[in-house]
């Protein structure tokens, strides 16, 4: 449904993520205060795709600044990884030094107006005393079964080596103490006190290579967002690391055509015929992003598209990869404003869940390094892997129209070039755009599908494949992802939420 509000609102993938950002903004706190208190609990309610063990990113508007940052949390590999080990999917060896803890400090240090120990307060009393596991992540104990329960997290999440139900809670009274030390001790509580040694000796008793000095030289980057004109509207992203170029490239090819004349099925075949363009050039791009976001280039992008024809051979670099990750956004009373993402990379990251801590570390390295020495993301080049992580911003004449963000790995900059095509070319509201029909483009064995959620007329489907797309077509609102998006009026807010998700939109 569309919420409505006057104050202040919140969207999120998890009621519980919802309510304890409402909260804030009730007390009095900013859009940034809300965001701390969103990921901490998001860490408890939803701990198959974030923890404090993971990384995070934001884009933060400052209303009274008019001016928007960008956080970089990504994380880095150990300093003294050998380039001749294989980095496995999970275990120690995947693992990347957490960011999102440096993210939110860094954002509460600079921007909010509340102390954390407030902030922490519903993550420290679901963590203590259980909160009730979502069937989402009921799924995911299903789907990663016989995974997990090789691993220490098994021992939280999972009954005696079987997945929990929807009426069972999780309780995990040591990550309810880490929290509660990060509030006596803060930041450094995390990179050099007790939390930072603990990690680093189970790493070392687990095969990983990670040293104090990995963590102790860590920190979160502070970057300009980048941005592009579509049809009039500033859309702001994230930077690299983030894959937020892509989904600014995918919409500076869309620039090139008029969309308003066309039927759905013309534009859902430019729509995905400018993900496989956008997809293939995703990292030659990336030497020479702000030409590449140029209208002389995208135009020159543009003439890839065959109006007549799908391409379904056209080269991507990489397998299309789901993620396993959660975002939010946050608009308070003061007219500022917060697009939050945060992830542990793969389902239950490296599901190595240091002892005495309950955190649950991430598996970036895992999924977004390679130890090959032709990989793009080659640890010998990159010790910060390209992240499919990405949030964003719209702005018209100077304003904030919307603020906007979905996980999803890859899928992430498709549904949100499909989220903005919504709203500025289709007009949508803020809830029929995230509820409206979604596809998600697939790169596999050098050959793209489509997969089409099925609540959509005939004639569009036989249109799509007379051009020659391959569409397989999945149950109405299966096609994943948690998508939400706040407009911002005048006099008024807008929200909607994802009903894919387990979340609601909420406001005052």
């Amino acid at each position: 449904m569309l919420v409505t509000g006057k104050h202040g609102m919140v969207s999120s993938a998890h009621s519980k993520i919802s309510e304890t950002g409402l909260k804030i903004l009730k007390e009095g706190g900013n859009a940034i205060d809300a965001s701390v208190a969103m990921a901490l609990t998001a860490g408890v309610a939803l701990p198959d795709m974030c923890s404090i063990g993971g990384d995070a990113f934001l884009l933060y508007y400052n209303k009274k600044q008019d001016k928007v940052y960008a956080l970089n949390g990504s994380g880095e590999i150990a300093s003294r990884y050998p380039i001749d080990v294989p980095i496995q999917t999970h275990g120690m060896t995947s693992v990347s030094v957490p960011g999102c803890v440096s993210v939110l400090f860094t954002a509460l240090d600079k921007w909010g107006t509340m102390p954390f120990h407030r902030l922490s307060t519903d993550a420290i009393n679901y963590s203590r005393y259980g909160i009730h596991v979502s069937s989402k992540v009921v799924r995911h104990m299903k789907t990663e079964l016989d995974t997990l329960r090789n691993y220490p997290a098994s021992h939280i999440y999972l009954n005696n080596g079987q997945p929990k139900s929807t009426e069972d809670i999780i309780i995990n009274e040591d990550y309810a103490k880490s929290l509660e030390y990060l509030n006596q001790h803060g930041v450094d509580g995390f990179y050099k006190g007790d939390i930072a040694k603990k990690i680093v000796a189970h790493s070392h008793q687990h095969g990983g290579y990670f040293e104090l000095d990995d963590f102790e030289n860590y920190h979160c980057e502070q970057l300009e967002p980048i941005s592009i004109d579509y049809r009039g509207y500033q859309i702001l992203q994230t930077p690299p690391v983030s894959q937020g170029y892509l989904h600014l490239l995918e919409l500076g090819i869309l620039n090139h055509f008029d969309m308003t004349t066309m039927s759905e099925a013309e534009r859902l075949h430019l729509l995905i015929e400018t993900k496989k363009i956008a997809f293939s050039h995703r990292e030659e791009v990336l030497s020479h992003l702000d030409e590449a976001l140029s209208t002389e280039y995208t135009k020159k992008l543009a003439s890839e598209f065959n109006p007549h024809q799908a391409n379904n051979t056209i080269k991507d670099p990489f397998v299309q990869e789901n993620g396993h990750t959660t975002s939010f956004v946050v608009v308070d009373k003061f007219g500022n404003a917060c697009s939050f993402i945060l992830s542990i990379a793969g389902v239950w990251g490296s599901m190595e869940m240091v002892e005495g801590t309950g955190i649950l570390l991430n598996n970036r390295a895992g999924v977004g390094l390679a130890t090959q020495k032709d990989h793009p993301n080659n640890i010998q080049k990159r010790r910060k892997a390209i992240h499919t992580l990405n949030t964003w911003m719209i702005f018209k004449d100077k304003k904030l129209h919307y603020v906007g963000n979905t996980p999803g790995g890859d899928y992430q900059v498709m549904w949100n070039m499909q989220l903005v095509s919504h709203l500025i070319d289709e007009k949508m509201n803020a809830f029929d755009a995230v509820d409206t029909i979604k596809w998600r483009g697939n790169y596999q064995n050098g050959h793209h599908f489509i997969e089409l959620e099925k609540n959509i007329e005939d004639n569009i489907i036989q249109e799509l494949e007379r051009l020659g797309h391959d569409i397989h077509l999945i149950e109405p609102y299966s096609a994943s992802g948690a998508s939400e998006i706040i407009q911002v009026f005048e006099d008024h807010l807008e929200g909607g939420c994802d009903p894919r998700s387990d979340g609601r939109a909420l406001s005052y």
